[in-house]
């Protein structure tokens, strides 16, 4: 987390319902505390709950020396990226894993020792990568967290929940129309109609 950053967005979330900007996490004041509290598990929420592309990785995976237990089904153990907030698939040797568990730091799943092993996931990362709306649908998210433990309202945080789920709604779109469309391959009845 960019502290200048998050403290900007939760400042302009708290601006939104009433109040005062805020100049740092540390603090006594109401808004400090729940910002404070609330701005990490708050963005990982909103990060996590689309395969954004900002924020999707591949990597390859570094093998543990310890293997999980033979209860456990699986041969292997790789330990997982700093920042994995959700993960797509492993691959082993670019095949999707057929199975597999995620652990607290690592992933358990069926891979010789030769193979090579990468991992698809979403990843937190910095504020400065964040698309505007993803940004703006963040800042109303947190001004509809701030709402009711400092202002005791519930109008306001319905309002910028319904604004949250619009910018949300906005940066799905953007995020799918980052891709180019793909060619439709031509087949082979396309290419005997050409002759």
């Amino acid at each position: 987390m960019a502290q200048a950053d998050a403290l900007k967005i939760c400042s302009d979330a708290l601006v939104l319902i009433g109040e005062n900007p805020i100049d740092s996490f540390e603090g006594a004041s109401a808004a400090q505390v729940v910002a404070n509290a609330r701005y990490q598990p708050t963005a990982d929420l909103l990060l996590a709950s689309h395969p954004w592309r900002f924020n999707r990785r591949i990597e390859m995976l570094a093998r543990l020396a310890a293997a999980p237990s033979a209860a456990t089904g699986y041969s292997a153990a790789y330990a997982l990226p700093a920042g994995v907030l959700r993960i797509v698939a492993p691959f082993v040797d670019g095949m999707v894993a057929p199975g597999w568990e995620p652990t607290e730091t690592a992933i358990w799943l069926d891979a010789e020792p030769t193979q090579t092993v990468e991992l698809e996931y979403h990843a937190r990362v910095d504020e400065i990568r964040w698309p505007p709306a993803f940004r703006q649908a963040l800042v109303y998210r947190l001004a509809a967290e701030f709402a009711v433990p400092i202002r005791d309202d519930t109008k306001i945080q319905q309002a910028m929940l319904q604004l949250a789920e619009r910018e949300l709604a906005l940066a799905r779109h953007q995020n799918a129309s980052e891709r180019p469309a793909r060619r439709i391959p031509v087949g082979r009845f396309e290419a005997l109609r050409r002759r």
